[in-house]
């Protein structure tokens, strides 16, 4: 994701779990939530939020889009995931959809919600 500097987790060849997006990297911290706001536990699938210092602070000239992406610093991502922690104990990041929809449109992107 270009709003978080492009990397959140990251494979290990100490700790691959297939189909997972890779272990979450230090320093980054990652969410699931539900649709009521609800942080879910470990397992279950939600709406995946981010914090970290490689998050960036919003859209430039776009005030509307960075306050419905970026809320109490955590972004947004629109994709439903889930967090398991592996043998090894390392928490996985396991993407299983896209919650909203994106379409380029005359250079403007815009954003179809699912939900």
């Amino acid at each position: 994701m270009t709003e978080c500097s492009t990397v959140v987790a990251n494979t290990s060849t100490h700790d691959i779990w297939q189909g997972s997006s890779g272990v979450i990297l230090p320093n980054i911290e990652c969410r699931i939530v539900a649709p009521d706001g609800k942080v879910l536990e470990e397992g279950e699938r939600g709406e995946l939020q981010i914090k970290g210092d490689n998050v960036t602070l919003g859209y430039l000239g776009n005030p509307k889009a960075t306050k419905e992406t970026f809320i109490d610093g955590w972004l947004l991502s629109g994709d439903e995931a889930m967090i398991k922690k592996s043998k090894a104990g390392n928490y996985h990041l396991f993407v299983v959809d896209r919650l909203k929809d994106l379409v380029k449109v005359k250079g403007k992107l815009t954003t179809l919600s699912r939900r």
